[in-house]
């Protein structure tokens, strides 16, 4: 278990010491935030159109109209194609670096490398899921909560596709 932690470790320094990781949270965040503010400008130009009718007053709702089509449609498939990129470079940034023959030749195992890059790759895909930072758990909508973590458990099973060669 500590080699797999250090492994880990490891990984974690590289994707923050690269500019890598500050990219694929920048791309992010620039494009869950722009998806964000044109739903939430969608939604105020239909409170402006249809604002004054009391029937479509009692129809408006910000979250079916911004939240859902947001954490229920776009951010799941954005995160199917975010995560394995996250992966993609494990295995052959140590071929590049020429250390791969140095930890396919120490006493740990193999399923350790691959938990130890694994967890490593985890750790960095939580950084931007919005089920971790929406808030409290206690104050969170149910509709949020479990929209943003089945698209987080969609996406971090999409790991390993990143990391088998």
């Amino acid at each position: 278990m500590r080699s797999v932690l250090t492994i880990a470790r490891r990984e974690l320094s590289t994707y923050f010491v690269s500019p890598l990781a500050y990219l694929i949270l920048a791309v992010f965040v620039l494009v869950i935030g722009l998806s964000f503010c044109l739903n939430l400008i969608a939604f105020a130009n239909e409170c402006l159109v249809y604002g004054s009718n009391p029937y479509f007053q009692q129809q408006l709702n910000v979250n079916e109209q911004v939240v859902r089509p947001l954490f229920g449609g776009f951010v799941p498939v954005f995160l199917l194609i975010l995560f394995p990129a996250i992966t993609m470079r494990l295995i052959p940034e140590e071929k590049r670096q020429g250390t791969a023959e140095l930890i396919l030749t120490s006493p740990i195992t193999s399923t350790q490398i691959v938990l130890g890059k694994y967890l490593g790759a985890l750790v960095v895909s939580l950084i931007p899921d919005p089920g971790l930072s929406a808030g409290s758990e206690k104050r969170r909508k149910p509709l949020r909560r479990g929209v943003s973590s089945g698209g987080g458990v969609l996406g971090h099973r999409t790991l390993p596709v990143g990391l088998h060669r």
